[in-house]
């Protein structure tokens, strides 16, 4: 597992450190370059694939990076040379107490991720066997292995050799920024893809969302920088984010760009500060459009996600702007301030409008997720944080709580609670309803609950922060006036640490976490428990042990490269990815669409027939396919020893044909045969 921590710092260093030499090579400062540095990074190492794969220029770990560091190394140069001096011009040490909760937020990161996502996943190449992996596995395999990296060329089917034989028509866009970097950390080291997944999914998890929030609670709280060091142990607390992103789909590209997202409020926010001097605004201005870019490569909803946490913020920097006119007497302020505010709404609602229903969007907001459930249902999730995951975290919302009611009386941070309660709207209606403005509000994201609630985690977690610094400052009072002690900040400091200790004990449970010791009550028991089983590769699950051991003994007995025919839905579609076996269907979807070949369809529906079907026999000729495999035969498709088959095989419609072969069809020769698994070398020269 050390291996893996390993590869998770190269990622998290691929991810700030080039972006941020870059920004303090333009004088941002260190917040301002801490908060756009995964941006720039994201974005210069995907349209560098992008362009590469334009050039017929191979993507790899140091093709990317190199240019990226030479252009580092040239910008520090030239601003030591400016300043006239030898080192690097990056300004004074910074100071210690912002070391000390930078590396607070590191090790908090650190160790919530060694206590609970560590122990969860067995074994490093470990990997979920969910619909979604196939994509984020095979994508990153073919990363590993091929030298296109771009996100407009997406394909489980990369190399040249495995386009000619596809079974289907198409490649296209997908945000890929997520499987670059981790294809980046992992062929640095020679990993495989699912141990470069596990890594990349612990570098966001211990280092990516820590430290983007720490960008966020440094903007937010800078006049009460106290509350800041609450967030290191708050902003993992959460099960709606980032967790859930692993226990749903897996969500990990969507995981990865929310990770960033504290980031991008924090740089929005850097930007419209009224003291900002006009060279900054204008360097800050460009930094956030390549933060937005960036989202194209990532996941563009992560913009939306943005947007909607920024608008009560927009209307308080609108308010703010208002009140600095002292010029203009009381009443005319206010009514400029009201006109302003409605004005200002007014516009981002017509701006959400016309996105919501763009073209180029229906796909995505017509996404259907039915309502599942009731508005008191919904209601209790909300109050209890539980969300998708049913487990409730009362105590951490009291904090959530706490902080909502403090934030009224220190209105700077009343815009947070609009922030969260806009969120969180838009999270009842997309559980609760089917009603057209279900689509309205949730579209941009797939109308899918669970990425709402986990990007109003991002709102609650400076909230509960402030919540509990609220808490610890009226505990420390008190516990001054008892002991007549002098020193306030003293007793401050004293009764912070030990509620952030009973804090993390109570929310964390970390004896019962790290034991796997299955709670329904408590939320990272229950968590950990639940990955251990998604992990867990046992019998049972699609493509567990016994099968995974087959696909070895497939590869040991035919040539290497040799194209296997396969029904995807039997868990075979990740022998691809995890085991590097060529099998012919990858996919689990779009069969009998229009994207699907002529070949594909003769090849699905009537594979059984090849001894008598010269059609069938010359599309499996054309494929190059050799043998047929199955990881789940039996009559009709239905396996004796009942293993799982993917939610997408329904009765098995979409492969009936070719799971009808069977040791005595002509055709096909056995070569290997372990319990409901079987390999036919295919034999048509009789």
């Amino acid at each position: 597992m050390l291996d893996l921590l390993f590869i998770a710092v190269i990622d998290a260093a691929f991810i700030f450190i080039p972006g941020y030499c870059a920004l303090r090579a333009f004088a941002f400062s260190r917040v301002e370059a801490m908060s756009f540095s995964p941006f720039v990074a994201v974005a210069a190492y995907s349209i560098l694939a992008a362009a590469y794969a334009v050039a017929g220029i191979q993507s790899s770990w140091f093709s990317l990076i190199a240019p990226v560091a030479a252009v580092d190394v040239v910008l520090i140069a030239l601003r030591a040379v400016r300043l006239g001096r030898g080192g690097c011009g990056f300004g004074s040490l910074p100071s210690r107490s912002t070391v000390l909760v930078f590396a607070l937020y590191v090790v908090f990161g650190v160790a919530v991720s060694l206590m609970v996502f560590i122990p969860s996943i067995c074994e490093p190449d470990a990997f979920v066997r969910e619909y979604d992996n196939i994509h984020h596995l095979g994508i990153t395999y073919g990363y590993l292995h091929g030298g296109d990296w771009s996100s407009f060329d997406n394909t489980l089917y990369p190399t040249a050799d495995d386009q000619a034989m596809s079974p289907f028509d198409y490649s296209g866009y997908y945000p890929s920024a997520w499987n670059c970097i981790a294809a980046m950390g992992g062929q640095l080291v020679g990993a495989s893809a699912a141990v470069s997944v596990n890594a990349m999914n612990l570098a966001t998890i211990a280092f990516v969302f820590p430290l983007c929030m720490f960008c966020f609670m440094r903007v937010v709280f800078a006049a009460l920088p106290s509350v800041i060091p609450f967030g290191a142990l708050l902003c993992l607390a959460f099960g709606g984010f980032p967790w859930a992103m692993l226990v749903y789909g897996p969500l990990y590209p969507n995981m990865f760009s929310f990770a960033m997202l504290p980031a991008m409020l924090s740089g929005f926010i850097l930007l419209t500060r009224p003291d900002a001097p006009r060279w900054k605004r204008a360097g800050l201005a460009i930094s956030f459009c390549t933060a937005l870019l960036s989202c194209v490569f990532s996941q563009p909803n992560s913009v939306f996600a943005a947007a909607a946490l920024l608008i009560p913020f927009c209307v308080y920097r609108i308010a703010q702007f208002v009140d600095g006119k002292k010029e203009m007497g009381k009443k005319a302020r206010v009514l400029l301030k009201m006109g302003a505010c409605a004005a200002f709404l007014a516009f981002a609602a017509c701006v959400w409008l016309a996105f919501n229903k763009a073209s180029f969007m229906q796909g995505v907001v017509s996404h259907n997720w039915p309502a599942f459930r009731t508005l008191g249902e919904a209601l209790a999730d909300v109050v209890t944080g539980s969300y998708r995951l049913d487990v409730q975290q009362g105590a951490l919302m009291f904090f959530v709580a706490v902080g909502i009611v403090a934030a009224f009386f220190d209105r700077r941070f009343l815009w947070i609670v609009f922030s969260w309660l806009l969120s969180v709207i838009i999270y009842i209606v997309g559980v609760s309803t089917d009603a057209p403005i279900k689509q309205l509000l949730s579209g941009f994201w797939y109308n899918d609950s669970l990425r709402v609630a986990a990007f109003a985690v991002v709102a609650a977690v400076p909230l509960a922060s402030f919540g509990l610094w609220t808490v610890s400052r009226g505990t420390a009072s008190l516990v001054k006036r008892i002991t007549r002690h002098s020193s306030e900040g003293f007793a401050f400091r004293c009764v912070s640490t030990a509620l952030l200790l009973v804090a993390g004990l109570c929310v964390f449970r970390p004896f019962e976490t790290v034991s796997l010791q299955y709670s329904d009550k408590e939320l990272f028991p229950h968590l950990a428990v639940t990955l251990n089983g998604m992990y867990n590769p046992q019998g049972g699950s699609v493509y567990d042990r016994c099968e995974k051991e087959f696909v070895e003994g497939v590869k040991s007995v035919i040539p290497e490269g040799a194209l296997v025919i396969n029904v995807a839905d039997d868990g075979s579609a990740f022998a691809y990815a995890v085991d590097g076996l060529n099998v012919y269907y990858r996919y689990l979807t779009d069969y009998d669409s229009e994207y699907e070949t002529a070949d594909s369809q003769l090849i699905r529906n009537g594979l059984a027939n090849i001894a008598s079907d010269v059609s069938v026999r010359e599309a499996v000729a054309r494929s190059g396919a050799e043998y047929v495999m199955f990881l789940d035969w039996g009559e009709d498709g239905l396996s004796p020893l009942g293993r799982s088959f993917f939610f997408t095989y329904g009765d098995g419609w979409k492969w009936r044909n070719m799971l009808s072969v069977n040791d005595e069809t002509p055709g096909f020769e056995l070569v290997l045969s372990r319990d409901d698994m079987r390999l036919y070398r295919i034999d048509v020269t009789g």
